[in-house]
């Protein structure tokens, strides 16, 4: 009898040599050699029956932690955490491997691995599968997750930049934003900011509504307007950082990312003025240095600077129309048409002159800027007309030539008396000795 038991003995010990040989060299499973003590995921120990199910937020990243030891020696072990079933596995890979290691019989080895749910996972259940494995053969567990969405979250898919990678000192920059409502509720009240802190430009707008749930053919994704930053035309070449700030949720919830632009050197000009407003048209950009000017009556008139800047990907023909003042002043555009390639800027000159007979006040007229015959935008202007300082001059100058002729004309008339009368008493003087002349002729005495 005992030698049944020694002959079986030997028998099982012979068997498990072969399952160990040929787990080594031909890739049999190595659950008889391999023990998973435990697995945990974000600190919550998994059943290894497999039976219990996790949530877990897409997006997120969760760490696995695998205990595990090995009744052999091996070499070359690698620790994997793998999430299958995903459509884009192959761009956004759901899955984390160690390096390899090798592992000493009877000694328990720990692993931790950080796991990127992609944030374009459907929501459903999923496998998630923990395996340790060797060049011949592994052996796994699986483990249930559900994979949720949060109540409400905002994602910043893309920043878009015009130009997109290097603008002029002293040209515009835009930048256009692409947000995804990835939560399970409607989004308002979007507010977002593009900021280059070292320049100290910023832009700031909102977003009315980013709807939820695709599913049901609804656009969880939104194109946000053109956020336009002047960059000061002073500022040092180089490459400066671009942070895009977006609130939501009653402004309790942020999201933020960093970009970054290459500006270029520019036509520097320290007295420059500000320039403001700004009117973003169509991928074309329109500033008025100011809306109202003083313009005085019966004089050269005042100057309003437009600046213009193309930022669409093709060139354009601008003109610029000058409506409303009809009686009161004339208006001169230089130039008012021109060219511009996409990314350049050019400034006009609207000149305006009130006629002298213009009465003070406050007078409306608009300016119209047109690209390739189709008109962009109506801007509206002011002028306050004032007094000319030397409106009662030119009558006075007038009333003075007048005096001045009448004087001279007193002294010409002086003049032609004097000589008139040394004209009639040469006359007379003469008449008289004629005469004396008579008489001693008649009083001769013939002899």
């Amino acid at each position: 009898m005992n030698m049944y038991k020694t002959l079986g003995a030997i028998l099982l010990l012979l068997v498990s040599l072969v399952a160990v040989q040929g787990a080594r060299n031909y890739g049999d499973d190595l659950s008889n050699l391999i023990y998973i003590h435990s697995v945990e995921i974000d600190d919550t120990e998994m059943d290894n029956s497999g039976i219990a199910t996790l949530d877990v937020q897409r997006g997120d990243e969760v760490e696995v932690k695998v205990s595990f030891e090995s009744s052999v020696d091996l070499d070359d072990v690698q620790v994997e955490a793998a999430l299958y079933g995903f459509e884009y596995d192959a761009y956004e890979p759901n899955y984390e491997r160690t390096g390899l290691f090798d592992v000493d019989l009877n000694t328990t080895y720990t692993k931790r691995l950080k796991l990127k749910l992609s944030g374009n996972i459907q929501e459903d259940e999923y496998v998630l599968s923990v395996r340790v494995a060797t060049r011949t053969g592994s052996t796994y567990y699986e483990y249930r997750l559900k994979i949720d969405v949060a109540r409400k979250s905002l994602v910043i898919k893309d920043v878009v930049f015009t130009p997109q990678d290097q603008v002029v000192a002293g040209r515009a920059l835009l930048a256009t934003l692409r947000l995804k409502n990835d939560g399970e509720k409607d989004l308002n009240g979007i507010r977002y900011e593009v900021t280059i802190p070292a320049l100290g430009v910023s832009y700031a707008n909102w977003v009315d509504e980013i709807e939820a749930d695709p599913a049901r053919g609804r656009d969880n994704e939104v194109t946000t307007e053109e956020a336009y930053l002047r960059i000061p035309a002073c500022a040092e070449a180089g490459t400066y950082p671009v942070k895009v700030t977006v609130t939501y949720d009653e402004g309790y919830e942020k999201v933020t990312e960093q970009s970054s632009i290459e500006v270029l050197k520019g036509e520097c000009d320290a007295v420059s003025a500000p320039v403001e407003p700004v009117t973003p048209v169509d991928k074309t950009v329109i500033s008025i240095a100011s809306e109202t000017q003083d313009v005085v009556a019966g004089e050269s008139g005042s100057l309003y600077p437009v600046t213009v800047t193309n930022a669409g990907s093709k060139a354009k023909t601008y003109t610029l129309t000058v409506d409303g003042g009809e009686g009161w002043a004339t208006f001169k555009v230089t130039p008012n048409t021109f060219v511009l390639n996409s990314g350049e800027t050019k400034t006009a000159y609207l000149y305006v002159s009130a006629f002298s007979t213009a009465s003070a006040g406050e007078r409306m007229f608009s300016l119209t800027v047109s690209a390739d015959g189709s008109e962009l935008k109506q801007i509206p202007l002011k002028a306050n007309v004032q007094e000319g300082k030397k409106a009662e001059e030119p009558a006075k100058k007038d009333w003075g030539n007048v005096t001045k002729g009448l004087e001279i004309a007193l002294v010409v008339l002086v003049i032609l008396l004097v000589i008139l009368g040394l004209i009639i008493g040469f006359s007379k003087l003469r008449g008289g000795n004629d005469e004396g002349k008579d008489e001693e002729a008649s009083g001769q005495t013939y002899y």
